[in-house]
Formats: C-alpha cells, sequence, structure tokens
C-alpha cells in the first residue's frame, strides 16, 4: 500500500487477502516501529535513530474461502493493531 502522511494506517487492499487464500498460506504481519521518525514519506534523506521490526506469528489461511475474507481482513487488522501499540525497546 501507500505510505500515509501521519504514521496512521491506510485501508488494506483486497487482493493480498484473496492471494493468501488462494495459496492457501499463512499472512506475516510486519510492524517497521520508528520507521516512519526515520524516513517520513516525501523526505530524501534517511534521520539516524532506532527502528524495530515487529513479526506476527502466522495467521492461517488454510480454512478460509474468498467469502471469509472480511473476516481474515478484520483478524490481519487487529493483529497489525496490537503489534504497533507500546514505545520502542
Amino acid at each position: 500500500g501507500t505510505r500515509s502522511w501521519d504514521e496512521r494506517p491506510l485501508p488494506m487492499k483486497r487482493g493480498a487477502f484473496l492471494l493468501a487464500i488462494q495459496s492457501q498460506r499463512p499472512i506475516v504481519c510486519v510492524v517497521p516501529r520508528g520507521a516512519h521518525e526515520r524516513l517520513p514519506r516525501g523526505a530524501s534523506a534517511v534521520r539516524p535513530g532506532p527502528v524495530e521490526v515487529l513479526f506476527s506469528d502466522p495467521i492461517p489461511t488454510a480454512d478460509h474461502d474468498p467469502e471469509d475474507r472480511a473476516a481474515l481482513k478484520a483478524q490481519v487488522s487487529e493483529t497489525f493493531a496490537t503489534l504497533g501499540r507500546g514505545p520502542i525497546s
């Protein structure tokens, strides 16, 4: 997706969920905390500082069908929100 100007997540595209369901591969959420401060949208240079990259446990898709993508999207959104909370350690 496109990076936001203010670090808030933008809407997720449905194609990623359809692809994960059709391929029956798990989804792993990746949250780079602190990256927006290091390289804000529109910046041309990286600023020094810490970036922490967090990975979720795999979210299974094998028991989903394309009509279930809204439920899968909600689960992924909640996982992203949970991972993104808290200070950089």
